[in-house]
């Protein structure tokens, strides 16, 4: 048996999670988690036996939340170890929750809008990014922020900048050997100062900087935000360069 501590539909508790040997051991009675349609222990598809909190009906859908997960009534699987690793526990999707926000189009709008203040060498906006990104927001500075410190996010950025990059005959190459000059003019300066500088815009170019991973608390505050929104059910708007009067990455 395993321990999942974890808050699930304002529930914080230790949940029980049971192989299927363990369960039959126990005399828990359990159903497939697909033929479940209400609360009550049931049996993933990699043979765990968790529970089945909730079944709440949308419009045209069913949503059912368990110890573990969620899913869309009986679509899609239901496998306990992929989540586990995953750490995705309040997705219907297996997926991390940054997995599924990379691929959202608000997500791409947000990198695009990024990616257009960098190559106008403007500060970013972090309200008119917080608020294109998730208008249903209260603190745009904070989710603008929170998205900007995931390492996905850091990485679309960084590919989109390379593609603006290339198309303009800017590679690594030419990037590296400006880097370079830099950093040699700085060291026969003797500015220490102006080589670090140097030096961490290189690694964090170059995706070596560690501090572009994600820590737990700030993954957190930001599947927070997400949860919360979607609980709203409100529409995200897209946001456009062009709505938003900012600069584009072709401007």
């Amino acid at each position: 048996m395993e321990i999942l501590h974890r808050k699930v539909l304002g529930i914080e508790k230790d949940w029980k999670i049971y192989t299927k040997e363990e369960a039959d051991k126990e005399g828990i009675k359990y159903v497939p988690w697909k033929e479940a349609d209400k609360p009550g222990w049931v049996l993933s598809d990699d043979g765990y036996v968790g529970e089945l909190i909730r079944v709440k009906p949308y419009n045209g859908w069913t949503e059912k939340v368990y110890s573990f997960g969620k899913s869309k009534y009986s679509e899609g699987d239901l496998n306990y170890e992929v989540r586990k690793q995953k750490r995705a526990f309040s997705t219907i999707k297996e997926k991390t929750w940054d997995e599924i926000e990379a691929g959202k189009q608000r997500t791409k709008d947000f990198v695009t809008l990024y990616t257009g203040y960098l190559l106008a060498g403007r500060k970013p906006d972090l309200v008119a990014l917080g608020s294109a990104l998730r208008p249903d927001q209260a603190n745009p500075v904070r989710v603008a922020k929170s998205m900007l410190k995931v390492a996905r996010i850091k990485k679309m950025i960084q590919d989109e900048l390379l593609a603006v990059l290339g198309k303009l005959n800017i590679d690594d190459t030419y990037i590296g050997t400006q880097y370079k000059k830099a950093l040699e003019i700085a060291e026969e300066k003797k500015d220490p100062k102006a080589m670090r500088e140097i030096i961490d815009k290189l690694a964090e170019y170059r995706g070596w900087d560690e501090k572009v991973s994600v820590n737990a608390r700030e993954e957190y505050d930001f599947t927070r935000i997400a949860e919360n929104g979607e609980q709203k059910g409100k529409r995200i708007m897209e946001a456009s360069a062009e709505r938003k009067g900012l600069p584009g990455p072709s401007e």
